[in-house]
């Protein structure tokens, strides 16, 4: 082969193997990219066929096609045909295979996801050897995310402003897409060529840029699942001992209580972490930045609607905290008049339990049976 590349991105979406036929170069809305579709979902092989094609130009030489498909895991969020999940699956695995090596799939997926491939045979047995993981930027990985793309596009950064970015984002699990957020409004006050100081503090810096990334992903959501988004923001959220808000850690079965279906918590974790609103990690889910809390006022009054169900469930949750801790002891079980009082709440707010809190409030009201 020559050096030549040919290089097509794409995102799943609801509908991979649709996204799958325009990568490939079919025209949007055409019959040509139903028919390939259709080709898809019909032969394992068609996509192995669609990148010879591709890659055969005016007879000089066959190039090699690289498809990079990114946010794979909008495969398991987004899809919800099992049938165009399998065909899609089966397309890139056949084509990655072929011998010759004259079609590269690169895919970029969330570590919390990687264990959804396993339900693919095929892409299973693909995988082992041919990842990378991927851990947090330190502020060196983060300086150069900065510096270098300025300098291979000619850009100038006025001193102390890379500094000034490093400060603000800090040690945040969600630091490179709170740099992007904070780059970008930087970038639009840019002066000629040139990004300053003060165009970063005409942005209002990280808080601003976010909370305006927050309040428009909110926006485009469905009423339903705007209701999901609420219930998962005030889960990400507690009460600390001076009346303040914190973020705190929740897993996917804790933000899943109350949500009316479960795919739909699923979808709007996706939204909410491609707009680097929150983090995901392999167990648990977290707010990307902290400030999002104090600065994003719709956040800001949901928190207030709901401050007596939070102190109430932070208070529950550290008695079920001690219960556990104490090897589940009977003096460490609820009695009396809190125990009355947390049961009434309890039984009016089901949603708002954990697996923990529920089992501590039924052995205490056993407890207080007996």
């Amino acid at each position: 082969y020559d050096t030549e590349w040919i290089v097509r991105a794409m995102t799943p979406t609801a509908k991979p193997l649709g996204q799958l036929a325009l990568a490939m170069g079919a025209s949007a809305n055409t019959a040509g990219a139903w028919q390939l579709a259709r080709d898809f979902a019909a032969d394992p092989r068609a996509l192995t066929d669609a990148a010879a094609r591709l890659g055969t130009d005016d007879g000089s030489g066959r190039r090699r096609v690289l498809l990079v498909v990114d946010q794979f895991e909008e495969l398991f969020t987004l899809c919800l045909d099992e049938d165009e999940r399998q065909a899609f699956v089966d397309n890139l695995v056949t084509a990655a295979a072929e011998p010759d090596g004259a079609f590269v799939l690169f895919m970029a997926l969330r570590g919390d996801y990687y264990a959804h491939c396993a339900r693919y045979p095929s892409l299973r047995d693909l995988l082992p050897g041919r990842h990378e993981m991927l851990g947090p930027m330190s502020s060196d990985d983060l300086r150069r995310a900065i510096e270098e793309p300025a300098r291979q596009g000619n850009w100038a950064l006025e001193d102390g402003l890379v500094e000034l970015l490093l400060r603000d984002v800090g040690r945040e699990p969600g630091s490179l897409p709170l740099l992007s957020h904070a780059l970008l409004g930087t970038w639009q006050q840019r002066e000629g060529r040139r990004l300053t100081l003060r165009g970063y503090v005409a942005t209002g810096g990280v808080s601003r840029a976010l909370t305006h990334t927050a309040e428009k992903t909110y926006a485009s959501l469905n009423p339903a699942w705007q209701a999901v988004a609420r219930a998962v923001f005030v889960g990400l959220t507690q009460v600390g001992d001076n009346g303040r808000y914190t973020r705190r850690r929740a897993t996917r079965a804790e933000l899943l209580e109350g949500v009316e279906q479960a795919e739909w918590l699923d979808q709007v974790l996706t939204v909410l972490a491609d707009a680097r609103l929150i983090t995901i990690a392999e167990y648990s889910v977290e707010v990307a930045h902290e400030a999002l809390i104090t600065e994003w006022d719709r956040w800001s009054q949901w928190l207030e609607e709901d401050r007596e169900n939070l102190q109430t469930r932070r208070s529950l949750g550290e008695s079920a905290a001690s219960w556990l801790k104490s090897n589940r002891e009977p003096e460490a079980l609820l009695r009396g008049r809190r125990l009355a009082k947390l049961r009434e709440w309890a039984d009016a707010h089901p949603d708002k339990l954990n697996a923990l809190d529920r089992e501590f409030l039924d052995v205490s009201v056993a407890a207080a049976q007996r």
